[in-house]
């Protein structure tokens, strides 16, 4: 029991003095590789909302060329003085 205990101890020790040195490491690498990713998905969502509004505005401009094509005229006379 008191010799598990001693092989429990050893491994967490070692586990935690590897984890702090392997640490700072890891945050310096992570680091630049999560600023990137999110500048990219930044960038897709705005180019993404861009294109969706670009289609948006394109459905409105052929409903209204439908719209003023289907318009009646009215005719009328115009009297100079």
């Amino acid at each position: 029991m008191f010799l598990r205990f001693i092989q429990t101890a050893a491994v967490g020790s070692v586990v935690l003095i590897t984890g702090s040195a392997v640490f700072p490491v890891i945050k310096r690498t992570i680091r630049p590789t999560t600023r990137k990713v999110s500048h990219e998905m930044k960038f897709l969502l705005v180019r993404s909302g861009e294109r969706m509004q670009d289609m948006v505005d394109e459905v409105k401009f052929e409903r209204m060329k439908r719209a003023m094509a289907n318009m009646d005229t009215i005719e009328c006379e115009v009297y100079e003085d």
